[in-house]
């Protein structure tokens, strides 16, 4: 692992990085560089309380999750 974060250390409900292998000049999103090209993403959410209010937290987080490239 050379990047870890958990979902309650965000200051919003949308997760926003870059994952690069150099610093990209211009990009405000937060930028996790790479030590290699190849890898795979894991993301994992806390749930607290199982309360609807979790819940929807969590559903929050998931339908922000989406994987583009910014060589396309």
């Amino acid at each position: 692992n050379f990047y870890i974060k958990n979902d309650q250390q965000y200051n919003s409900s949308r997760l926003d990085v870059v994952i690069t292998q150099e610093t990209l000049d211009g990009v405000t999103s937060e930028q996790i560089t790479s030590p290699t090209q190849r890898g795979f993403i894991l993301v994992r959410a806390l749930i607290i309380d199982r309360t609807p209010e979790d819940n929807q937290r969590i559903l929050d987080h998931l339908e922000t999750l989406s994987l583009s490239s910014l060589e396309d």
